[in-house]
C-alpha cells in the first residue's frame, strides 16, 4: 500500500525523522515540477538519494528544499545501491545550515526557510557551536556528536584555488568536488600517503579532543586550503597544531572517473600520546547530554584517561535506536522506553536495564514582561492544545500566544504531552497545536522565548536562565500554584517532573560500568545538581545487582529462576510465590540442583533494619523449599539488605520492586 502527500501538508523533513524514528524501510519517490527522485530508507536509515541529475546528499538536500514536492511512500522497497551514508537527523541538520549560507543545492526554485520544514540556523546553533561531525565519526568529549557517516561543511560548488602554502602553483583549474560525493565506479576520494600525527600541545585540558580540518586536496595531491571545521576558543591550540600538521601531509589525490581532481574532504586529526584505550558512547536525551553528560564526561576523563567518553544528544528516540543497532553503548532519556521499543529490543534478543540519574522538574517559560506568574495544569494544557489563544483569557494583555515546542522525537515533548497536554489521561488523543513552532534544542528555545513578550515553551528545570521566567504551576483549580525548583521537585510539591533515565543494552561491564559508577556516585551526582537537576538515589551497587541478573552472568551465581515480591516489611512468602516455587523444588528433588536463596529490603529505615528483613525473606524462601523436599545443603542463604535495588527507592513503584528474594539455580555437577 502506497501513501501519498506533498510536502506543503507534511514536510518532507518531518516524514524522514518519523520514518527514522521509527526504523521504517521504504521509497519515496518525488516531483518536483518535471524534475523526479527517489530517496530509500533502510530500517530508518537513509541510504540513497537521487533526485534529477543530483545523486546522494546533494539530492536529498535538494529534495529538502524543493518548492511544491509532491511525494509517494512506497514501504519495503529496497534502494537499487548505497549513496547516502550519514543520519537522517544529521542531514537535516546540514541541510538547514546549508540553506542559512545559501549553499542548498536546488533542482527548482529555492523556497524560504518556512517551506522546507527544517531548523533555521538560530535553532541548531548551539549544535553549530558544538558539533564537529567527521567521517570517522570520531570527536572529543566536550563535543556534542551527531551520527556516524562524514559531516561535510558548506563549500561553493566553483572553488577558486588559494596560492600554494609551500610553493608551486595550485593546480585546481576547475570546481573542487566533494570526496564524499566520489561514489562512482571510477571514483576515489583523497587517500593519505605520509604525514604525522601531532604532538600534544601543552594544556591543563582533560581530555585530549580530535579537532576536524576542512581541507583542499589539489590534483597532486598537495593541501591547498586548510581550516578548522568548527572551532572553539577553548581548543584554540589544539586547532593551531593540528592545521599545521594537515598542511604537511601528503595524498594520492581524488579520482573522477579515473581523472585526478580537486577535492574538499573533512580530516579528523587526533595528536600523538592519546592514550584512550576505551570508549563509552552516549546517546539520546538532549536534556541530559545538553550540559550534564559532557560534564560527566569530562570528570570521569580527568579520573580515568585511558577512557573516551563521547556524547551525542538528538533526542531521546536515538537513546533506543543507538542502543539496539550498536552505536551506543549508552542510552541516556528523558522519558521511559516505549512498548514498541521494547517490541524491537526483544525481536533482537536485546535486554534493556534501566538506572534513574536523577530528576527534573519542567518548567514553562515565558518572558520577564509577561505578567503572567501562574498557571493551572488545565490552564497550559488548554494553552497548547490551542485553546486559549490570546493572553488577555488568562488575565494578561490582550496580544496573541506564541507557542514554542520541542520536536515530536524528543523525550521532553512526549512528557510534556502525556503530563501537561493530556492532563495524564493515557486514552486522550490530544496533541499539540500544529500552531506551534517546533525548536530542536532547549537552549534555543530559552533564547526564542526570552526574544519574544507573547511567547511560552517547556524546557528541562536546568535550561532556565535569566532571560526568562518561570511560572508556577498548580495541580488544580484551587490548589496553590508551585515554583518550579529542585527542592520543590525533589519533595514532590512541583506537579510536572520527571526521572532522566540511562539505559544500557544488558549489564553494563567494563569502561561502561565504570562511568556509571561515577555518574552515580556523590561526585557525579554533585555534578546533577550543578546541572540544575535533582540528585537521585540509585546506589552505585546496583550495577552488581544487574550484572548478577543478566543472562550473561548466569555462570557467576547460577540461572535466576525466580523474583519474589513481598509487601513492606514483611517476610511472609505469598500463596502465589509458593505456586511459582513448587516446580523449582520438584526439580531440585529429581536432579540436585543447587539453590541461592538472596533477600533484598528498600532502602527506607535503619540499613540494619534491612539486612535483617531481607535475611528473614530469604530464610522464609529457603525453609518453604527445604519443607518441600530440597535437601537443606542444597540451599545457600544470603541477604543484599538494600544494596542492589532493580528500582528507585524515591517512588512506592520503586521500592515494591526493591522488596524482593531473588532465587538462583545452578544445575549439580
Amino acid at each position: 500500500m502506497s501513501l501519498s502527500g506533498d510536502a506543503d501538508v507534511l514536510p518532507l523533513a518531518d516524514l524522514l525523522q518519523v520514518s527514522a524514528a521509527g526504523r521504517r524501510s521504504l521509497r519515496v519517490r518525488m516531483r518536483a515540477g518535471t524534475v523526479t527522485g527517489a530517496l530509500y530508507l533502510v530500517d530508518g536509515e537513509l541510504v540513497h538519494a537521487e533526485l534529477g541529475p543530483l545523486i546522494g546528499r546533494d539530492a536529498a538536500h535538494a529534495a529538502l528544499g524543493a518548492r511544491g514536492l509532491a511525494y509517494t511512500v512506497d514501504p519495503g522497497v529496497a534502494p537499487p545501491r548505497r549513496t547516502v551514508d550519514a543520519s537522517v537527523p544529521h542531514l537535516l541538520l546540514e541541510a538547514a545550515q546549508r540553506l542559512d549560507e545559501g549553499s542548498l543545492p536546488h533542482v527548482a526554485a529555492r523556497p524560504s526557510a518556512p517551506q522546507l520544514g527544517l531548523p533555521s540556523r538560530r535553532r541548531v546553533a548551539a549544535v553549530a557551536l558544538l558539533a564537529a561531525v567527521t567521517a570517522a565519526a570520531v570527536a572529543s568529549t566536550l563535543v556534542l556528536w551527531l551520527q556516524r557517516g562524514g559531516g561535510r561543511a558548506v563549500t561553493p560548488a566553483a572553488v577558486v584555488a588559494a596560492p600554494a602554502d609551500r610553493g608551486g602553483a595550485a593546480v585546481v583549474d576547475g570546481p573542487a568536488v566533494e570526496a564524499a560525493d566520489l561514489t562512482g565506479p571510477d571514483d576515489q576520494p583523497p587517500a593519505r600517503l605520509d604525514g604525522a600525527a601531532p604532538a600534544r600541545p601543552v594544556s591543563d585540558l582533560a581530555l585530549t579532543p580530535t579537532i576536524v580540518c576542512r581541507a583542499l586536496v589539489d590534483r597532486d595531491g598537495r593541501v591547498r586550503e586548510v581550516s578548522v571545521y568548527r572551532s572553539r576558543l577553548e581548543l584554540a591550540a589544539f586547532e593551531a597544531a593540528a592545521v599545521d600538521a594537515v598542511r604537511g601531509w601528503r595524498f594520492a589525490p581524488a579520482r573522477q572517473g579515473g581523472a585526478p581532481v580537486a577535492a574538499w574532504v573533512n580530516l579528523p586529526v587526533s595528536f600523538a600520546g592519546t592514550t584512550a584505550t576505551a570508549r563509552v558512547r552516549i546517546k539520546g536525551s538532549d536534556t541530559i547530554g545538553g550540559a550534564l553528560g559532557p560534564a560527566l564526561a569530562q570528570a570521569f576523563m580527568a579520573r580515568r584517561p585511558d577512557v573516551e567518553v563521547t556524547v551525542e544528544a538528538l533526542g531521546s528516540a536515538t537513546a533506543f535506536v543507538g542502543l539496539l543497532d550498536g552505536t551506543a553503548d549508552l542510552g541516556a532519556a528523558s522519558r521511559p522506553v516505549k512498548p514498541a521499543e521494547l517490541d524491537d529490543a526483544a525481536r533482537l534478543g536485546v535486554r534493556f536495564d534501566e538506572l534513574v540519574l536523577g530528576y527534573d522538574g519542567l518548567a514553562l517559560v515565558v518572558h520577564p514582561d509577561n505578567p503572567i506568574a501562574a498557571l493551572t495544569i488545565d490552564e497550559a494544557s488548554r494553552l497548547f492544545r490551542g485553546e486559549i489563544t490570546r493572553w488577555s483569557e488568562l488575565g494578561g494583555p490582550d496580544r496573541p500566544v506564541h507557542l514554542l515546542s520541542r520536536p515530536g522525537y524528543s523525550g521532553t515533548h512526549d512528557f510534556f504531552v502525556d503530563k501537561v497536554v493530556r492532563r495524564g489521561d493515557g486514552h486522550d488523543p490530544a496533541t499539540i497545536d500544529a500552531g506551534a513552532r517546533e525548536i530542536e534544542h532547549s537552549d534555543a528555545l530559552v533564547a526564542a522565548v526570552a526574544a519574544d513578550p507573547d511567547a511560552i515553551g517547556y524546557v528541562g528545570l536546568g535550561w532556565v536562565d535569566a532571560g526568562v521566567r518561570a511560572v508556577a504551576i498548580s495541580p488544580g483549580a484551587g490548589a496553590a500554584a508551585i515554583a518550579p525548583s529542585a527542592a520543590t521537585v525533589r519533595d514532590g510539591r512541583y506537579p510536572i517532573y520527571r526521572a532522566l533515565l540511562i539505559y544500557s543494552a544488558g549489564a553494563p561491564r567494563g569502561a561502561v560500568a565504570d562511568f556509571l559508577r561515577f555518574a552515580l556516585s556523590p561526585a557525579g551526582q554533585e555534578l546533577v545538581a550543578a546541572s540544575g537537576f535533582v540528585p537521585g538515589d540509585t546506589p552505585a551497587e546496583v550495577l552488581a545487582a544487574l550484572a548478577a541478573d543478566d543472562p550473561g552472568d548466569a555462570a557467576a551465581r547460577g540461572e535466576l529462576v525466580a523474583r519474589l515480591p513481598f509487601g513492606r516489611a514483611s517476610a511472609t512468602l505469598s500463596e502465589a510465590a509458593r505456586v511459582e516455587l513448587a516446580p523449582l523444588a520438584q526439580r531440585a528433588r529429581g536432579d540436585g540442583a543447587r539453590i541461592l536463596v538472596v533477600g533484598h529490603a528498600d532502602a527506607d529505615g535503619d540499613p540494619r533494619d534491612n539486612v535483617e528483613v531481607a535475611a528473614r525473606r530469604a530464610r522464609a524462601t529457603a525453609a518453604w523449599l527445604i519443607g518441600a523436599g530440597v535437601p537443606r545443603d542444597h540451599v545457600t542463604v544470603e541477604s543484599s539488605g538494600a544494596d542492589a535495588p532493580v528500582g528507585t527507592n524515591t517512588t512506592a513503584a520503586g521500592r515494591d520492586r526493591n522488596r524482593r528474594v531473588d532465587v538462583f539455580v545452578t544445575p549439580a555437577r
